[in-house]
């Protein structure tokens, strides 16, 4: 980031890194894409972050699964993220991530230690959309010679079609 700062037109005081913002995304897997807040909001000038979303399709800001789903945001655009770095409010852990539509994310709660809770399921949230799937390897939990004794492959998939939704 030094050559960025060091340049005539781009000090501290003014520099907004919108120019650069394919440096600041990245993918975690086909269909989470994650908008890091990476610099203070006294080197952007201010607490929105820009957030590009690929084209092809829409998106949907990631959620725990207690909170209500937001409506889509169309892909192919660039917006600004309301991502206050150190206000010190409640945003304060605030980062862009988001989930293409049809995606199947599994997710588990947060365990602060291997077995902490006894009942941990794995939830598969299926996001709105056209089509998805998304395939599940599961071990035993408590060996770890998964290799040699196999392991279960368990593959989720739901379309739409006239019919409705189905969930395979």
């Amino acid at each position: 980031y030094a050559n960025v700062f060091e340049r005539p037109d781009c000090h501290y005081g003014t520099f907004h890194y919108r120019f650069l913002r394919a440096f600041y995304h990245f993918f975690f897997g086909w269909d989470i894409l994650v908008a890091p807040v990476v610099l203070p909001q006294w080197v952007t000038n201010g607490p929105h972050r820009p957030v590009y979303l690929p084209s092809g399709s829409q998106w949907y800001s990631f959620k725990d699964n207690r909170s209500q789903l937001e409506p889509p945001v169309d892909g192919g655009q660039e917006f600004d993220y309301f991502a206050p770095w150190d206000d010190g409010g409640p945003h304060l852990n605030n980062m862009p991530i988001y989930v293409r539509a049809g995606a199947i994310i599994p997710t588990r709660e947060i365990e602060q230690y291997v077995g902490e809770l006894r009942n941990n399921p794995v939830t598969l949230s299926i996001y709105p959309g056209h089509r998805g799937s998304y395939r599940l390897y599961l071990d035993d939990g408590t060996t770890t010679d998964a290799e040699s004794n196999g392991f279960r492959s368990v593959m989720a998939e739901h379309n739409v079609d006239s019919n409705g939704r189905h969930i395979d």
